[in-house]
């Protein structure tokens, strides 16, 4: 820059100098003008990128979750808005980027045209107005992209100003584009699934089951039969199989052999109405960097949510008290991976999420296995509770997790067989 400056005050000060002050002027104007509008287009792009990957990271560290509830068309169009948000602000970024330079150039060769007409009306010979519209020419074509590359830069600064001012201030912030268009009628057919009706049992039958790419079976024709209504523990050494029971129970698994069926029905002929009269609390609860209310209503959309329905499943949690005694209540935000409230908390929004749905059959899987003894103890008086009101089956490595469980299986060597 300072080379340029150099070879167009060579070329004539006064010129120089005019040429300077016009385009600073010019300059000056458009960051007037742009600062706001790129400040502005910063914190949306921002917004839409902090979303991308909170929404990334939450579809991959809770997919189990996602799939179990049937929310993957929620996850995907949370990504979709976010994404489409993004390509937009990068667009009007280049936009505005792009249109100062444009401006620039005009107002160089328009002011080399009107030196020129009030040159020539001024008396002036032809021949010296060519000469100093041609060291005009110098000048500009130096100063120019100097000018330039300047407002790109400012207007730059202008743009990413938001990222440095500290991105967890924004982490929170609505993301939510309402003029984005999404696929709502993949999330509206799976929200309005009517629930699969268990009146009598469900069974596992003639299950044979092995890993991909492995030799052993971990279910040699195994068999297992839950009553409705009742409570029903399944124990066994870590690495049989208790957990591959739930996951084959809820059809994640592809079976090599046997039935699934409640009733008498195959469920994973009707997979999506028997996931929705399923509840599943895991070990690892995942939560969503979100409120109370979106982490119970698992997957809803705002308009969909029904605070009745919350506040019921967080009584049936025993949770209600401790969310009426917030400030916020139900739009209390959790943290990232629900960082702001205790274990247990975290473990009785994960109890509440299941009964958001009233679901007939709860499945815990070792939910309360990372749990100290007195939080254990409090947690399972609230699944005790529902004792009787709902089809339970506990996944558990400690006895008394299940000593009040009606019946109890043990999984070993490819097996199931019934302790009482």
């Amino acid at each position: 820059v300072g080379l340029v400056i150099v070879v167009a005050f060579i070329s004539g000060i006064k010129i120089t100098i005019i040429v300077a002050a016009l385009l600073i002027a010019v300059l000056l104007l458009i960051m007037f003008i742009l600062k706001p509008i790129m400040k502005k287009a910063g914190v949306e792009n921002q917004d839409y990128y902090s979303g991308l990957y909170k929404w990334i990271d939450q579809s991959v560290m809770g997919i189990k979750e996602i799939k179990i509830a049937n929310k993957e068309s929620y996850f995907i169009n949370e990504y979709s808005k976010c994404g489409n948000g993004y390509v937009s602000a990068v667009q009007r970024y280049n936009l505005y980027n792009a249109t100062p330079r444009l401006l620039i150039e005009t107002v160089a060769v328009a002011g080399m045209i009107i030196f020129m007409m009030l040159q020539l009306l001024n008396g002036i010979e032809a021949s010296e107005v060519i000469t100093q519209l041609s060291a005009l020419a110098v000048v500009a074509m130096r100063l120019v992209p100097c000018a330039n590359r300047i407002n790109n830069h400012l207007t730059s600064i202008s743009y990413f100003e938001p990222f440095f001012m500290g991105v967890s201030d924004h982490l929170q912030d609505d993301i939510r584009d309402k003029n984005v268009n999404y696929d709502a009628e993949a999330y509206r057919q799976k929200i309005d699934v009517q629930k699969m009706e268990i009146r009598d049992k469900i069974e596992l039958k003639d299950i044979v089951y092995r890993y991909p790419n492995t030799e052993t079976l971990i279910f040699d024709h195994a068999d297992m039969v839950i009553p409705i209504g009742q409570s029903v523990g399944i124990v066994g050494t870590t690495g049989a199989g208790k957990s591959t029971v739930v996951d084959i129970m809820l059809g994640l698994l592809k079976l090599q052999q046997g039935q699934i069926l409640a009733d008498g029905v195959e469920v994973r002929d009707h997979y999506r109405s028997w996931l929705k009269n399923v509840g599943y609390i895991p070990q690892n609860i995942f939560m969503i960097d979100d409120t109370i209310r979106k982490n119970v209503a698992f997957g809803y959309a705002d308009e969909d949510i029904d605070d009745v329905k919350v506040w019921a499943a967080l009584k049936e949690a025993q949770l209600d008290e401790f969310v009426r005694s917030l400030p916020e209540g139900l739009d209390t935000g959790i943290g990232e991976r629900g960082i702001r409230i205790s274990g247990g908390q975290r473990q009785r929004i994960s109890i509440a999420r299941a009964l958001f749905e009233d679901p007939e059959v709860l499945i815990m899987d070792e939910a309360t296995s990372a749990l100290d003894n007195d939080t254990e103890a409090a947690i399972m008086d609230s699944i005790n509770r529902l004792h009787g009101r709902k089809t339970m089956v506990i996944i558990a490595h400690r006895l008394q997790t299940i000593e009040k469980c009606d019946i109890v299986y043990r999984v070993e060597d490819g097996k199931v067989t019934r302790e009482r």
